[in-house]
Parts: C-alpha cells; sequence; structure tokens
C-alpha cells in the first residue's frame, strides 16, 4: 500500500519487558516473537525497500538527506500519475455515462392524509485524526432541544437528570480538590500487569493521574495548568498537545459534570442502547475543539453508564456527590478505595517528575 524509499532495516521485533533485581539493576529480556501466518519470524529480516537509496554522512552534515529527497520526488509522481489517472476516468465517465433523467413534474392532490414528507437527509462523518473535520459535522447536528422521531425524551431532559442524580449543584460547587486511590490493573507491553493509582484534581482544570507498576515505577499523565504531558519509565516525557491535549483539558474540567451543555455546545440524542444489562440514552456530543464523545445515561437513574469505551461503575456517594468506585476500559481496570474532597493540594504535584529525560 507504500512505496518504501532508503535501506534495508534491521528487523528488531522482538517484544521485551523489565525486570528489577535485587542488587537495583534492570533487567530487560525478550518473552515472545512475532511470526507470520507461514512460521516466518520476522525478527532479523527487516524491510527491504522499494526504492533503494543509501545516507551519505557527508550530505548529512551539510544539510541534505539523500533519502528524503528521493522519497519528495516520488510523491510527487505519484501525485502526477493519480491526477493524469482521475482526468481520464473523469472524461470516460461522461462520455459512457447517460445523462442523469430528468424528474417528472409532480401535479399538486388535495391532502387526504399527513401528506408527503422529505427523507431526512443523515450525514455521517469518519472519527479520524485525519479528517479534523468535526466543526463541519457538528453544523449538521439537529439542535439538542430536539425531540427525536418518537418524540421521546430530549437531550435537555436527559442531561437534567444526569446532573440532578451526580449531585446537588451547590454541593458540588463547593468542592475545589479531589484526591482518589485505589488499584489498577491491566495489560503493558504485552504483559499482565496490577499496581496502585492515584488520581489528584483541583479546580479548575488541573490533574494527574499517577499508576505505580511494581518492576516499572510510575506512569504519570496529567494537565498542570499550562501545558499537558505523559511520562511513562524507559519511554521518557512526552508532552501532549493539538487535539490531544484539547480532550485532556476537557476530561480534567473540575466541574464537567454540571457543566456537559456548555462544554458540548452540539449534542444530538442517537437512540437506546444496552449497557450492562440495563437501558441507556446515547448522545453524541461534540466539544467547540475536538472530536464528538458518545455518552450513555442510564435511563433509570439518569447517571452516566459509559463514556466512549470506558464504563463507570459501583456509584458511591460522596460529599454530596456520586462517584464511580470502579472504572473500567479496554484494556484497564481501576477499582478505588478511597475518595477524599478538599484536601491542600499543592500545584507541584501536577508537574512531571525530574529525571534524565527532562533535564
Amino acid at each position: 500500500r507504500a512505496v518504501v524509499v532508503g535501506e534495508q532495516s534491521a528487523g528488531a521485533t522482538l517484544p521485551s519487558t523489565i525486570k528489577m533485581l535485587p542488587t537495583g539493576a534492570i533487567l530487560q529480556y525478550v518473552f515472545a516473537n512475532f511470526e507470520t501466518a507461514h512460521g516466518t519470524r520476522l525478527e532479523g529480516r527487516g524491510v527491504t525497500p522499494d526504492i533503494n537509496v543509501r545516507l551519505d554522512r557527508r550530505a548529512l552534515l551539510k544539510g541534505h538527506d539523500p533519502q528524503l529527497d528521493a522519497a519528495l520526488a516520488e510523491a510527487r509522481l505519484l501525485t502526477r500519475a493519480r491526477a493524469s489517472a482521475m482526468d481520464i476516468t473523469s472524461v470516460v465517465t461522461s462520455v459512457v455515462d447517460p445523462p442523469p433523467p430528468v424528474p417528472r413534474p409532480t401535479v399538486a392532490r388535495p391532502a387526504t392524509g399527513a401528506g408527503p414528507v422529505a427523507a431526512p437527509v443523515v450525514i455521517q462523518g469518519v472519527e479520524a485524526i485525519a479528517s479534523q473535520k468535526t466543526d463541519s459535522l457538528a453544523s449538521v447536528e439537529k439542535p439538542k432541544d430536539e425531540k427525536t422521531p418518537d418524540a421521546g425524551p430530549t437531550v435537555e431532559r436527559i442531561v437534567e437528570k444526569f446532573e440532578g442524580a451526580i449531585g446537588k449543584r451547590d454541593a458540588i460547587e463547593k468542592l475545589s480538590t479531589r484526591v482518589s486511590k485505589g488499584n489498577v490493573e491491566g495489560s503493558f507491553g504485552g504483559n499482565q500487569i496490577a499496581g496502585t493509582v492515584e488520581i489528584i484534581e483541583k479546580a479548575p482544570n488541573k490533574g494527574v493521574t499517577l499508576i505505580t507498576i511494581p518492576s516499572l515505577g510510575v506512569v504519570r499523565r496529567g494537565f498542570t495548568g499550562a501545558y499537558g504531558y505523559e511520562q511513562i519509565p524507559l519511554f521518557g516525557f512526552r508532552e501532549v498537545k493539538g487535539i490531544e491535549l484539547d480532550l485532556l483539558k476537557l476530561s480534567l474540567d473540575f466541574y464537567w459534570t454540571i457543566k456537559l451543555r456548555s462544554l458540548y455546545p452540539s449534542m444530538t440524542l442517537k437512540g437506546k442502547e444496552t449497557v450492562g444489562g440495563s437501558e441507556a440514552y446515547v448522545i453524541k456530543a461534540t466539544p467547540d475543539t475536538g472530536f464528538p464523545t458518545t455518552f450513555y445515561f442510564d435511563v433509570q437513574t439518569g447517571l452516566l453508564m459509559r463514556k466512549d469505551s470506558v464504563y463507570y461503575e459501583d456509584y458511591r456517594e460522596v460529599d454530596g456527590m456520586m462517584i464511580p468506585f470502579q472504572i473500567r476500559g479496554p484494556n484497564t481496570l481501576i477499582k478505588l478505595t478511597e475518595v477524599k474532597h478538599n484536601v491542600p493540594v499543592d500545584d507541584s504535584q501536577f508537574l512531571e517528575q525530574q529525571d534524565c529525560f527532562t533535564k
């Protein structure tokens, strides 16, 4: 599906894991191998390029990359070839295909019932980062107050029920910090892991999740109020930017449970689905910046059961607010053991750990 330009790669494909030794040293070892359906091992084979171009050290020192130049030249060639093919196709199509039939005029008749109804047009976009067209998609969504075709509940009523179920607004507005602790289990790097988790939040939108895994260390992901980041032992520090940062800040809004309608200006009721054996209203919500989010609200309780692929379970009341003590994702399960509000939280707790990757 692509033209590969460059040199034969090394074929370093073996997945590995690490173990902390009693001496304090770290042992990294291979635990698996990749093979094709026919039993061919990938390790050591590498990728053979379609266009072989060697790197020239002297050229690189002068700021010239021969592999990049060859790749760009091939891309321009393919682009011109595709454009020529499209031109030929359009000409052939216009000659071969007959013109579309002219619609026959209709004669108005006296109404005997409900009358003709125009068929609705449904526009669905691909929710991929490459498209980045969520703003245009949001413009074709139905207004959030519009009723569904079967005159069922409106988005407004569903959101109001959720806000009422999650807790009284005045009680939630009195909260300014939240520290949650518990246990986490899941998979990482092909291995099953288990550890502890601490989630620290502070109004208006600061937050950090600390996952401590024995023999690996502490995995951090958060927003300091100025920038977002992710920090994984052995992988280093990565600043979160663009759409990913927008989504992170949105998820860390401390009062998001009572601000849904302002955080997601475009909301559409998509119908009902069964979640965990219970009926749920499905709402597609689009923020001003970023991609749509799908919420699943329990028909009976009004509580949020699911958000995209994350499930919220085991709700308990803490300081006048309903908190899910079990959060289940595709590869992770978090079970909280305690949640405390309005505890002192210093802003330094949201910063990344200083190490060889950040200095």
